[in-house]
């Protein structure tokens, strides 16, 4: 029974795929009361405007709104900030803990049959109640500020991760899109964005406008406040204590969420901030906790994040020059992630006391997740498991501990295509144990229908040392890779990798494939205004198979060619029993900018994710085919435009769009032609049409629009048990608009001996003036996992073949 309860925990960590911090506060106030009701902010709720104004009312002689105006302005000058330089030492530990663990609660199944548990359960000051960790991340970082010119740099000492974050590799992703969703509040902003919601302040310059405040207690030395929206308003509760002195310098501060019109997806959130006297005198940000409260369950109880942030040593000394040169926002020490218990025992305040003996060795103090893996790690069973749960969530293996190379995707080793039936695949990629410069990468293939072998292979070098993988931003490498594969018509710019298990399987047999065999260098650098360049050189020989050809029309001899497909003239078998159908060649230079202001990017060791989504990205590129060159067949012009924002709508969600458009400006053949982003399988893909194949459109110059709006119960919370297991609307249009200009259709009698076109291959279809439209509607985060979308067809319906609607599924974990 022992061993089944560590089992149990161990897989709920592993499958808790966010993180954040700190248990351990050292400043508890109570909850603040108002006068006439002690319970409304304790509980966060917006107590009643007439209560506070009465009171103000009362007291008008002595405290009135304009007193409360300039006391919040004067706060405001005592926080500035006009020195040339600053430095600040800063801890942060982040944490994902289950709340209000109750381990001597034996009427739960759970803790009469896992006794254990009491021995990793922690004591929270927040709120006062028990967790649970399961994720945790500490820092020591120096914080630089330069302000003329401006710069700042994050410089992290030592980082450490502790709990499932041992046991899994996501720990970077999940931390960052966590920690920017509650990022650091600034009390002094005007609007204040928590879980996506940008609030007043209560200590902007308008606050008067949208808070009452109601005084505690006023005397000669501090003034202690109340304060809550005003009736209408939506904004925090709590309270404040300033020094009563001509700044009015800022002590303490307590914010709360209000429940009602607050967070659908937040029980209760605390942030309390300790303030303390600056080198020149002012108010300086000593502590911040920030606890929230989350309606996410596990198989304990509820979820809560925990950040606790100290800061030390402020200074205003002039900093080394050197130490600021370059772009990167972070930086972090060699020694960073090597840190002995000695260095955190300067900040986390545990010490290094010893506190057990182990079969004649002294053990310092351990955390609860070191005493949890060693435990795991004793028992082989369990070990086992973690390993097969570390394959799939991580979606690697990884070799070595730690690890310098990593065996995967695992959902690549097995997948099936219709050109190789049955498909697998090993491969992986060097980690930043092995270089901090130099990463490489590859896989080799198999294909058992026809014994076709596939490989690639990509050397990377860094010229920023990295942490983790060459795609940490910022970004700044020189990549060489040869691929040989094959891919659809369409994806020549970018190949995406397909062997996906899950992918696998589509809802109609696609015959339109061809083999590839490319070679590509490649040069990408960030920069710090949010500008992303890159230029590249490839040469790629493809080779038609199945249906599809590569046969200039003037091939088919004067007067033979006539429109149609090329199935009509050409005795080739569609069916992959030819495997060459004809081959071109291409050579082509690539150039890209892509500007996204503070829309930094977090690699998931797959591809490198959006952690800010809130400001527009903006990406322009263009290819240049060259005749000639490498033993390129043709010349052209490829431009491409594209545009992603979200939309965040309070209670009713968040919407986002993805727009995209590109021209060819050239006479190129069907191959070298634009084809919409199509998904025949039966996961959905939010950018990508669902009920298209991959060469039913194809044309030289189009418009896509990918609109999403996920909402938060908003209509089908209604029914009570979908209000409480927090299912989501989903909506979804799918648009595009596009042609094919007379220089590239084949089908017109001006191009029937043409030397560069080629005839289509068959099932190709024209747009006309009407776009194709895809609309999804769907019930999102079953399980806090699981999606299920129904995808249907509006226009061109009536094309062979054509599909008109079907049943799409999707798993992202949303906490």
């Amino acid at each position: 029974m022992y061993r089944k309860g560590i089992a149990i925990y161990i897989i709920m960590s592993c499958f808790v795929v966010v993180s954040a911090y700190g248990c351990k506060t050292v400043h508890d106030v109570s909850q603040p009361k108002m006068h006439g009701d002690s319970t409304e902010i304790a509980t966060g709720m917006v107590p009643a405007v007439d209560s506070v104004q009465v009171a103000v009312e009362k007291d008008s002689m002595r405290f009135t709104e304009e007193t409360m105006r300039n006391a919040i302005m004067e706060c405001r000058l005592g926080m500035s900030r006009s020195h040339a330089y600053e430095k600040v030492t800063r801890y942060e530990k982040l944490e994902i803990a289950v709340n209000d663990v109750n381990p001597l609660d034996t009427r739960k199944r759970f803790f009469k049959s896992n006794k254990w548990i009491k021995h990793f359960v922690e004591h929270c000051g927040l709120n006062g109640k028990f967790v649970l960790p399961i994720l945790t991340e500490e820092r020591v970082e120096d914080l630089l500020l330069r302000r003329n010119p401006a710069r700042k740099l994050a410089y992290v000492r030592g980082i450490r991760r502790e709990g499932a974050n041992e046991m899994l590799y996501t720990d970077a992703v999940v931390n960052v899109l966590v920690g920017e969703k509650y990022a650091d509040v600034n009390v002094m902003d005007s609007l204040v964005k928590i879980d996506g919601k940008r609030l007043v302040s209560p200590l902007s310059s308008d606050a008067t406008s949208h808070y009452c405040y109601e005084p505690v207690s006023c005397n000669d030395s501090v003034l202690h406040l109340f304060f809550a929206p005003k009736e209408g308003e939506l904004g925090f509760s709590g309270e404040m204590i300033m020094e009563k002195d001509s700044l009015f310098r800022l002590r303490h501060i307590k914010l709360m969420l209000p429940k009602p019109g607050g967070s659908r997806s937040i029980d209760n959130l605390y942030v309390v901030q300790e303030f303390g006297t600056h080198p020149d005198g002012k108010s300086a940000l000593m502590q911040n906790d920030v606890l929230v409260e989350m309606k996410a369950k596990s198989i304990i109880g509820r979820l809560c994040y925990i950040k606790s942030q100290r800061y030390s040593d402020y200074s205003t000394d002039s900093i080394d020059s050197r130490k600021l040169k370059g772009r990167m926002t972070e930086k972090y020490d060699a020694k960073a992630e090597y840190r002995p218990d000695s260095f955190w025992a300067r900040y986390d305040g545990r010490g290094t006391e010893v506190t057990d003996t182990v079969a004649g060795e002294e053990r310092r103090h351990e955390t609860y997740a070191q005493r949890m893996l060693r435990y795991a790690d004793d028992i082989k069973s369990i070990r086992w498991l973690v390993r097969t749960l570390r394959a799939f969530v991580d979606n690697k293996i990884p070799v070595g501990v730690p690890s310098v190379f990593n065996i995967g995707p695992t959902n690549s080793l097995v997948s099936f295509n219709d050109l190789d039936n049955l498909r697998l695949r090993i491969g992986g990629h060097t980690t930043s144990r092995f270089s901090r410069h130099l990463f490489l990468e590859g896989y080799y293939a198999h294909g058992f229908r026809f014994h076709d072998n596939y490989y690639q292979g990509r050397v990377t070098y860094s010229f920023i040392p990295k942490t983790h993988t060459p795609y940490d931003y910022p970004c700044y490498n020189i990549s060489l890779e040869a691929r040989k594969d094959i891919g659809y018509i369409g994806e020549r710019s970018s190949h995406p990798d397909r062997d996906n298990l899950f992918s696998s399987y589509h809802w109609d047999k696609n015959t339109h494939l061809m083999y590839y065999d490319f070679r590509k260098i490649e040069i990408e650098r960030d920069a710090k205004n949010g500008m992303r360049f890159r230029v590249g050189v490839k040469t790629e020989h493809d080779i038609a198979t199945g249906g599809l050809l590569f046969k200039n029309l003037s091939e088919y001899g004067d007067g033979v060619y006539k429109g149609g497909p090329w199935t009509d003239y050409d005795t080739y078998s569609p069916d992959y029993v030819s495997r060459n159908n004809g081959s071109l060649r291409t050579s082509e230079v690539s150039v890209g900018i892509e500007y996204a202001p503070r829309n930094g990017r977090q690699d998931a060791l797959r591809g490198q994710l959006p952690v800010n989504s809130d400001p527009p990205a903006v990406g322009l590129s263009h290819t240049w085919g060259i005749k000639g060159f490498l033993g390129g067949q043709y010349g052209y012009h490829i431009t491409e435009l594209k545009a992603r924002k979200r939309f965040f709508m309070g209670d009713w969600g968040f919407a986002s769009a993805f727009l995209k458009g590109s021209v060819v400006w050239s006479k190129v053949p069907y191959p070298l032609l634009l084809a919409p982003q199509a998904n025949m399988s039966y996961v959905n893909d939010e950018e990508s049409f669902s009920l298209i194949t991959p060469s039913e459109l194809i044309n030289d110059r189009y418009v896509q629009l990918f609109f999403t709006w996920e909402m938060n119960s908003n209509l089908i919370g209604v029914v009570d048990f979908i209000r409480r297991w927090r299912w989501k609307e989903y909506f979804s249009l799918r648009m595009l608009w596009g042609g094919l200009s007379a220089k590239n259709n084949p089908q017109l009698p001006a191009n029937w001996n043409d030397n560069i076109l080629m005839a289509f291959p068959e099932g190709h279809s024209l747009l006309s003036s009407t776009p194709y439209v895809e609309g999804v509607v769907g019930i999102h985060n079953i399980l806090n996992v699981f999606n299920i979308d129904y995808v249907h067809r509006f226009s061109y319906r009536r094309l062979p073949n054509s599909r008109h609607g079907g049943i799409r599924f999707s798993c992202r974990f949303n906490f």
